[in-house]
């Protein structure tokens, strides 16, 4: 009896971690997948990306002064952080991508268990963040930030090295000098990554690609939703011209689970997740989670990922030329 209890205590050990990263879909109706089928030198790693404030230049009205100050108020560094990291939590996230932080700083924090760092420059301004969680904290071996759009961090997990870029697109109305800044700085990140490395990219891209793939079925996966605009062609070429595929596109799912930003007026989709189009198989899952409200208009979008996990060590690169934590 005893014996049996250690050898089924053993069995338990060697398949918790692997599944408790597996909770997509994919694996539900694919179905009759048992604990034993996971290779145990593989586990999961859940990605998303969220936008902390609610308002858009588009869809800003007479209120708009109103509507800043309650997103200071509401968006507090701490109180704000903590919040996600308890959603963040309850979903089993692992490395998220978040914008419109609006926190001013170069900094890094810790967020109840998560390790957070964040680029800013003007306080009630735009603002990016990626947050880490205590398992792959210490695997992050750099950290850089660009401006208040675009940062990135880079993890040495198992036999990989993966770049996490959290990137927040100018609005449609913005000037045409700001956009093009945003993406040439964003094609600068991503031609710097070697082709050996895995790339995810989480980003508020505020534009639509669609619900039809058209001539980007190499990089859309035919579940968009919407009708594409000019933002979401710049993403699509953009996505095409690196070889990226957008991970919301490519597994079918109902309305819920595509919509990304919702208020009054309008549901669609301006938030996206991408990866590498050689490491498509790598993706298992990837939808919104309708559910959590830490920002009433927009929603959680989750990827799960199949990474090996045997961790390297490496020495922490900070992009203010400190090496160790931040």
């Amino acid at each position: 009896m005893q014996l049996h209890q250690r050898t089924k205590r053993s069995q338990q050990a060697n398949i918790a971690k692997p599944l408790v990263f597996a909770k997509s879909a994919s694996y539900r109706t694919r179905g009759k997948i048992n604990a034993g089928a996971v290779p145990l030198l593989w586990n999961f790693i859940r990605f998303c990306k969220i936008s902390l404030a609610d308002q858009k230049s588009h869809l800003w009205n007479l209120h708009h002064r109103e509507l800043v100050a309650a997103a200071e108020t509401i968006g507090t560094l701490t109180s704000k952080s903590i919040e996600l990291a308890k959603i963040l939590q309850k979903r089993k996230v692992n490395i998220a991508c978040v914008q419109e932080t609006r926190w001013a700083g170069s900094k890094a924090r810790n967020a109840d268990g998560y390790k957070l760092w964040y680029s800013g420059v003007v306080r009630g301004k735009n603002g990016v963040g990626i947050l880490v969680d205590r398992d792959l904290r210490e695997s992050v071996v750099e950290v850089r930030r660009v401006n208040d759009r675009l940062m990135f961090i880079k993890l040495v997990v198992g036999e990989c090295t993966l770049t996490v870029i959290s990137a927040y697109a100018p609005q449609a109305g913005l000037d045409e000098e700001v956009k093009r800044r945003f993406w040439e700085g964003l094609d600068e990140i991503v031609r710097s990554i070697p082709p050996t490395e895995r790339l995810f990219i989480g980003e508020d891209f505020n534009g639509h690609i669609g619900s039809a793939a058209g001539s980007y079925g190499e990089v859309h996966g035919g579940f968009g939703l919407g009708v594409r605009n000019g933002g979401g062609t710049s993403l699509l070429d953009f996505a095409k011209a690196f070889e990226l595929v957008i991970a919301n596109s490519t597994f079918p799912k109902r309305e819920e689970h595509l919509v990304t930003f919702q208020s009054s007026a309008v549901k669609t989709q301006i938030d996206y997740l991408l990866l590498r189009r050689c490491d498509r198989g790598l993706c298992k899952d990837c939808k919104v989670i309708p559910g959590e409200t830490l920002a009433t208009q927009h929603r959680l979008l989750v990827m799960d990922n199949g990474i090996r996990m045997e961790r390297k060590k490496g020495m922490f690169v900070d992009d203010r030329g400190l090496d160790g934590e931040l």
